[in-house]
């Protein structure tokens, strides 16, 4: 069965049990890095918001036999059951730029991967990456949830980008609150093992995100984050873009091990992270006789 026929299929399967009062349908959405899904929303007469539940990897199951229409379906009931929205998100409030700008965020994006879409949004460059800007919908259960701001937006609202990035510097910090964490606790949480003794002994690395694990690559870019990190730790520091969830901070950082690390980040982001997911393929160092970060 081709992808296409099989998304219509699962609309359709979709459509005979949410009933009447619903409208179900196919989207096609531009992701992170160039990266395009194709999923399904679920509308109804109460609410004019749903959660785009994407079919791409329930047709990898579906073509491998390990999954059938009816489970697809099931999965896609379920996902809908568990996000679904209460009401009507009032988007007027959108159009005016003094009742939404406290809550206007920025993320870091990699350039060259999405630059088809940086020409539709606007953007501040940071070396290989881009900083760009969305506001936060946070109702129900969309915690995630966000607007990209558009250069329409920004036409509508009159404003400009440097504007946009001041008030996005201001407010990010306060609302995505940075945190960072020992690799060794780290390990710590996501093994349940509370020692790991020699293991981790002399190789201080950080894990750098905010609060909510969500685009927590963009709090190097906090005032005086890397610089204060950098005179506690008396070093300079490599910062190891992981993903655009968060980076990796390595102290006592040696010049000669650039080029291994740089050859790991790459062989991460080809194996272990979704394509989307990835920010960089390079490595920065934060220097602390300049107080400035830079790519190596």
């Amino acid at each position: 069965m081709e992808f296409t026929d099989f998304t219509e299929l699962i609309r359709n399967e979709v459509e005979k049990r949410t009933g009447d009062g619903h409208s179900v349908q196919l989207v096609t959405v531009n992701k992170n890095n160039g990266v395009v899904l194709d999923g399904i929303t679920v509308l109804s007469q109460d609410c004019n918001v749903s959660p785009t539940i994407y079919l791409n990897e329930f047709y990898g199951a579906y073509q491998n036999g390990t999954a059938t229409i009816g489970m697809i379906t099931d999965d896609v009931m379920d996902i809908y059951g568990r996000n679904k929205l209460n009401g009507n998100i009032d988007m007027n409030d959108f159009l005016n730029y003094e009742a939404i700008k406290h809550g206007i965020v920025y993320k870091l994006v990699n350039t060259e991967k999405n630059r088809a879409l940086l020409e539709d949004i606007p953007h501040v460059p940071f070396h290989d990456l881009s900083i760009v800007f969305e506001y936060p919908v946070t109702q129900g259960n969309m915690d995630n949830a966000s607007i990209l701001i558009r250069n329409t937006h920004m036409e509508y609202w009159n404003i400009g980008v440097e504007e946009l990035y001041k008030t996005a510097a201001i407010n990010t910090p306060v609302l995505r609150k940075c945190d960072i964490k020992n690799m060794k606790d780290v390990l710590a949480e996501m093994t349940g093992m509370m020692d790991f003794g020699d293991s981790c002994s002399g190789f201080p690395m950080y894990v750098l995100s905010n609060k909510s694990r969500s685009h927590g690559a963009a709090c190097i870019l906090y005032p005086n984050l890397l610089s204060d990190f950098s005179k506690a730790s008396q070093s300079d520091l490599f910062i190891i873009p992981s993903s655009i969830h968060e980076t990796l901070i390595l102290t006592d950082s040696d010049p000669a091990d650039a080029r291994q690390i740089k050859e790991m980040i790459r062989e991460i982001n080809e194996t272990v992270l979704f394509p989307e997911e990835v920010l960089s393929d390079n490595l920065y160092i934060f220097e602390q006789c300049t107080d400035e970060l830079r790519m190596l």
